[in-house]
């Protein structure tokens, strides 16, 4: 089964839900939420990788996430490209508050919806027009001052002269500990800070991009499909209207892309032609360097008299061997000559007088 995973991620918490696809409804299959004390993108990038391992042992494929932050989201969706995810969509706070405000409203039959996000040291309370989708987001920085708070929320609420029919919570365990039960007291209206309220921007991350698919099962739904209340089909009824108007928006993009490399390829085609052109009166020069090759006919016979020039010092070194060879001839007979200088013995047949001289 293909699924998405949706996430949400404040300064205060994190949570998560798991969505079927084919849903219409975006009803997770899986959730939760947690608080968090580092803000960095560590905790959700780690919750991201341990619900797609989950989700792939029950035999789940998780195909995309898609992210919202009330701070940087684009380093979270870096942080998830880094961790193995293909398809990482980001989905801007007030966009994720206003889908799960509209779908909340129209299943529960209310025209306003409100959500205050917790932060660190300051709140962010978005109020949800149910039927035309507007947004109204205000913050303060006076969560400390219990009395102020609450004096600035009722403000806050009635802003426009309507107040909302319930207010969602969304912050850590221990804020809501502390402001929950002062908040629903005092306001005016149903305060709501459950499990459900913590993943709420989570599931409107989740479902505020692909309603194009759910809605595409809710004909062929199963019976837990056909028994929702008419509420609920009237919430997708105008939810469809508003992704359908969204969808057709993204339509154009892939047919302008798809055009314009249409115009590039036919202007390719123009300028290959235009370039053989040219390329014929290049091979017109050609035939004048022939009747100038003629004359360096002449030049390759000077050539073979440069080739014999090589050969001599072949010869010539083979010229130094024999002429060593015959002074080594020379000098054989030089001793020759030598022996008959000694011929002088003529003279020396006088030496016998000494001889003579002696025997007297």
């Amino acid at each position: 089964m293909r699924t998405i995973l949706g996430l949400s991620k404040t300064s205060t918490s994190i949570g998560w839900v798991l969505v079927d696809g084919r849903d219409a409804a975006a009803e997770p299959l899986d959730f939760d939420a947690f608080d968090i004390i580092d803000g960095s993108t560590a905790a959700p990038a780690a919750t991201a990788r341990r619900v797609r391992d989950i989700a792939t042992a029950s035999g789940f494929t998780v195909d995309s996430v898609h992210v919202t932050s009330s701070g940087n989201v684009s380093s979270l969706c870096d942080a998830l490209t880094e961790c193995g995810f293909n398809d990482v969509v980001s989905v801007p706070l007030v966009e994720a508050t206003r889908s799960w405000g509209r779908d909340t409203g129209y299943a529960n039959a209310m025209e306003k919806t409100a959500i205050c996000v917790f932060g660190q040291d300051s709140a962010a309370l978005s109020t949800i027009d149910t039927r035309s989708g507007a947004v109204q987001c205000v913050t303060t920085t006076v969560t400390n001052d219990l009395a102020t708070f609450i004096s600035w929320l009722n403000f806050a609420i009635v802003a426009d002269g309507t107040r909302a029919d319930a207010l969602y919570l969304i912050g850590s365990r221990q804020q809501l500990d502390n402001l929950a039960g002062p908040l629903d007291k005092a306001l005016h209206v149903p305060v709501v800070a459950t499990g459900d309220a913590q993943i709420a921007l989570a599931r409107g991350a989740a479902s505020s991009t692909g309603l194009c698919t759910h809605f595409a099962t809710v004909e062929c739904g199963g019976p837990a499909m056909r028994t929702r209340a008419l509420t609920m089909v009237s919430a997708v009824a105008v939810v469809s209207v508003f992704t359908l108007s969204s969808a057709a928006s993204s339509i154009p993009l892939p047919q302008g892309r798809a055009a314009q490399p249409a115009v590039p390829s036919t202007a390719e085609s123009v300028q290959r032609p235009a370039v053989d052109v040219p390329v014929v009166p290049m091979v017109l020069p050609p035939p004048p360097p022939a009747a100038a090759v003629t004359p360096d006919f002449v030049v390759p016979e000077a050539v073979p008299a440069a080739a014999p020039e090589f050969v001599p010092p072949v010869e010539h070194l083979a010229d130094p061997l024999p002429v060593e060879h015959l002074p080594d001839a020379h000098g054989v007979a030089a001793p020759g000559p030598v022996a008959p200088v000694p011929a002088p013995p003529d003279p020396a047949v006088g030496a016998p007088d000494p001889l003579f001289g002696a025997l007297p």
